[in-house]
């Protein structure tokens, strides 16, 4: 997202968009993982979490900056 983006919005603003992605990458890294899965392999859970946010973030950068 360019910084251009975020320095247009209010922090509360930036603070339910920051929520907005993280949960919603969180509810599709649950989706696809087992209970087990889950609470046995932590790690794996939090980088699955990680790079779910980061191809989400890239992604609407790269939405932004067309749109500009």
């Amino acid at each position: 997202m360019p910084l251009k983006r975020l320095l247009g919005l209010s922090p509360e603003q930036i603070q339910e968009l920051s929520k907005d992605i993280l949960f919603g990458q969180l509810r599709l890294v649950i989706a696809t993982m087992t209970i087990e899965e889950i609470n046995s392999d932590r790690d794996k859970f939090l980088e699955n979490i990680s790079k779910n946010v980061d191809t989400e973030l890239k992604n609407r950068s790269k939405n932004s900056s067309m749109s500009m």
